[in-house]
């Protein structure tokens, strides 16, 4: 009887411990923390208070919990949206979707939120166009007052005048004159063309890169001019055609290459002040071989030179040429302009024979040519811990492709291993990542972040099967930045591109998925790339657009 007794209360008390901990779990899982917090849940959302219940009750306080969590992130969505288009409150904004004429319902999905944010832009692009052509009444006067010299920087109030008065600074009398006389004609007959804006998204934002700036480096060769800029009328509404025609209109007597206009927006650096010298040089019925080149020009080299892609740089146009003058193929040449060599022409002398070295192995893999070129720069040129590079005298005589290769995929698994040594971390670039919930496939969310320490690149090439690694010495300068783009849905993080800035210009130079494969699908079969991995690399390309439009970045790449 004892022995009976005994076992009838253990058995009460452990189905005791089990509800208890049943209910303790429940309670965890509706977000509560003390039975006396759930008790008051219950009554408020008309439940029983009772402790004792069902699998069912349970379930259903369950859906009651998800269905508030819900409510609560479209209700955050809903106060970051109406933050986005500016305005105070829900009231505000139904108010305002009724006079746009859109339907003032408060929940809407993702692409109708998308709408309204690009109709808000468009709203805040003509406000601020109206407010200009209103302050370009007294442009005419300004513009007076700063070539006589009678206004100082801190009284004008627009980035527009204050690039005008920088643009007189520096100038000669006749210069001077000139660029009163230019800026005076072209408000009147094309005054797209005073705008604070980058001109050229390739170049980002540099100094010089605004059409303002280049009406100022187009007085500095006033001497040059071949006719009167008062004569000159805009045959386009589009800005950067007016530009290209007014400066070929004062400089030209022949047909100049759409690449050499880039010049015009470098600001007067040596550099800049060189390639204006090439499209007064080529302008004049010269040829580009006997300007002041930094590399040397074969006669087939400067025909194909004319023929460069119009959204090439003068730079990268001569690198271009460079490649396809020597029988390379075009997807060569643009493989080799999308890496450094596409930007600097130091150590020309050895690129050179890099660049011949690529031509003449055509059976090489164009994605390969940024981790090649990454890789003998590094051995060449990167100098280690003891202030020498590892090999100084590296060249490219004798060299062998396959060899070659090898080495690089060797080098590139080394970096990937190198995550045991500190490598410490380093200031963020400043720029703005990015994140967007897609709207065709819900619940998938986009992020691009920048990785901050040599941890994070090498976990992001382990990852990827690249080398990135090989930017932490360009990242710790704080002359680039690496990006990791990755997509979540349903608590799963996936990586999908990797993104190279460099920082000075916020041009995007380099975007490569996993095993180097490009957002364009131009890809290697042989390569492991799952069916799932190639249809979000198909997307990653939109999303690295709406990232690049968002922060007003530039790109040195056209594969995405």
């Amino acid at each position: 009887m004892t022995k009976g007794t005994r076992r009838k209360k253990g058995r009460r008390r452990g189905a005791t411990a089990r509800a208890n901990a049943e209910l303790g779990a429940h309670i965890e899982s509706l977000g509560l923390e003390a039975i006396e917090a759930y008790k008051v849940w219950c009554r408020q959302h008309g439940f029983s208070a009772a402790l004792s219940k069902t699998w069912q009750e349970r379930r259903r306080e369950r859906s009651a919990h998800q269905r508030d969590q819900q409510a609560a992130q479209a209700e955050d969505a809903l106060r970051q949206h109406v933050a986005q288009l500016g305005l105070d409150g829900v009231a505000a904004y139904q108010a305002w979707c009724r006079q746009q004429g859109l339907g003032d319902a408060i929940h809407k999905s993702a692409a109708q939120r998308s709408k309204e944010l690009k109709l808000h832009q468009q709203l805040q692009s003509i406000q601020v166009l109206h407010a200009g052509r209103k302050h370009s009444r007294r442009t005419k006067d300004i513009v007076h007052q700063l070539w006589a010299g009678t206004l100082a920087e801190e009284e004008l109030h627009t980035e527009v005048l204050r690039l005008i008065y920088r643009a007189f600074t520096g100038l000669a009398g006749d210069q001077r004159a000139q660029l009163r006389d230019l800026l005076l004609h072209v408000e009147k007959r094309a005054s797209n063309l005073l705008d604070a804006r980058p001109s050229l998204q390739r170049l980002g934002r540099v100094e010089g890169n605004t059409f303002v700036e280049a009406l100022g480096a187009l007085a500095r060769h006033s001497n040059a001019w071949q006719q009167s800029p008062s004569d000159w009328k805009p045959d386009s509404r589009n800005p950067r055609r007016q530009f290209a025609s007014l400066a070929r209109f004062l400089l030209a007597r022949y047909e100049v290459p759409t690449c050499l206009d880039s010049g015009w927006f470098g600001g007067w650096g040596p550099e800049a002040q060189g390639q204006q010298e090439w499209f007064i040089h080529v302008g004049s019925g010269q040829n580009i071989r006997t300007a002041d080149l930094p590399l040397v020009f074969s006669k087939r080299m400067a025909h194909v030179f004319a023929e460069a892609p119009s959204e090439l740089t003068a730079n990268e146009a001569l690198r271009w040429a460079q490649v396809v003058g020597q029988e390379g193929s075009e997807v060569l040449a643009q493989a080799v302009v999308a890496t450094e060599l596409g930007r600097s022409f130091a150590a020309e002398s050895f690129w050179s024979t890099v660049v011949l070295f690529l031509v003449e192995n055509q059976m090489l893999d164009p994605d390969m040519v940024g981790p090649i070129v990454d890789y003998i720069n590094h051995q060449k040129f990167v100098p280690t811990e003891k202030g020498e590079s590892p090999q100084p005298n590296y060249t490219m005589k004798g060299r062998s492709a396959v060899k070659l290769l090898r080495q690089v995929e060797e080098w590139h698994e080394r970096l990937a291993r190198d995550n045991r040594q500190p490598g410490g971390s380093w200031e963020s670039s400043g720029i703005a990542g990015f994140e967007w919930m897609d709207d065709k496939e819900e619940g998938l969310r986009w992020t691009i972040r920048e990785l901050t320490s040599k941890r994070e690149l090498t976990r992001e090439g382990r990852a990827m099967n690249h080398c990135v690694a090989s930017y932490v010495s360009n990242c710790r300068r704080g002359s680039k930045s690496v990006w990791s783009m990755q997509v979540n849905a349903e608590g799963h993080s996936a990586r999908v591109l990797t993104i190279a800035m460099h920082n000075p210009s916020r041009n995007i130079v380099e975007v490569r998925g996993r095993f180097n494969a490009v957002p364009s699908g131009r890809n290697p079969k042989n390569k492991t790339l799952g069916r799932p991995y190639r249809a979000l690399l198909a997307r990653s390309g939109a999303v690295l657009r709406k990232w690049i439009e968002a922060e007003e970045l530039g790109r040195t790449l056209r594969s995405y």
